[in-house]
């Protein structure tokens, strides 16, 4: 059985507890409801760090679900298809369906949300076409959803693997690209700053405080600092 491991800022092992629920696509932190959201195809759980335990979301069913993040009022769910909507939920001692943005709003019929980070009103989307395996980053509003800025990128996947983003300091992104290896450096305004050939196919990334850089792959975990 898979383990769910939580580990301090010197990466000793705090708590683990089996988990027994399938496979886990997409998990983030929730300040406001002070819990881990842990999200697998057809699930939605609330992961307590002090006690490890989980709660299934019972108002949250229905759909296949594939990323997910959340602001202090909101969270949001990508669905886990071609063509995908994006469904936002309140964050209260309910947690309500209260709007969704279904294609072309959200992408095209052929293409896929990847991933989706939220960041100061925004949302930031990685998109991948199915048919030409092409992907892009887009920042939308989380408000209206209007679109900010658009980047492409110089990759064909001929598997269309999914593309990832996370949150760096002073609002800029990066991105990581398993088909090529990169670590794209993306600026605020959505230029590219810099590109890094990592040393093993990157899976994920996030920032681990304000220094540290967590990139996995399929032999671990490494650490970097910024």
């Amino acid at each position: 059985m898979p383990n769910l491991c939580l580990f301090d800022q010197d990466v000793r092992l705090v708590k683990q507890n089996i988990w027994t629920h399938g496979l886990i696509w997409d998990m983030c932190w929730s300040s406001t409801l002070d819990r881990f959201i842990v999200l697998t195809l057809n699930n939605v759980f609330l992961l307590d760090e002090n006690t490890m335990s989980t709660q299934q979301v019972q108002t949250i069913k229905g759909q296949h679900w594939y990323s997910c993040t959340c602001s202090d009022t909101s969270l949001f769910l990508s669905t886990a298809k071609t063509g995908s909507s994006i469904n936002e939920f309140k964050l209260s001692s309910s947690i309500q369906l209260t709007k969704q943005w279904q294609p072309p709003d959200t992408c095209t019929k052929d293409e896929w949300i990847y991933d989706m980070v939220y960041s100061n009103r925004t949302l930031a989307l990685m998109i991948g076409e199915q048919k030409s395996k092409t992907k892009r980053m887009e920042l939308r509003s989380s408000m209206t959803f209007d679109r900010l800025w658009l980047l492409r990128f110089d990759i064909i996947d001929l598997l269309n693997r999914a593309i990832r983003c996370c949150l760096l300091n002073d609002e800029e992104w990066l991105v990581i690209d398993r088909s090529s290896s990169r670590l794209f450096h993306i600026t605020k305004d959505g230029k590219i700053k810099t590109t890094v050939v990592y040393e093993s196919e990157p899976w994920r990334a996030c920032l681990f405080g304000s220094n540290i850089l967590v990139v996995s792959n399929e032999n671990g975990v490494n650490f970097h600092k910024l």
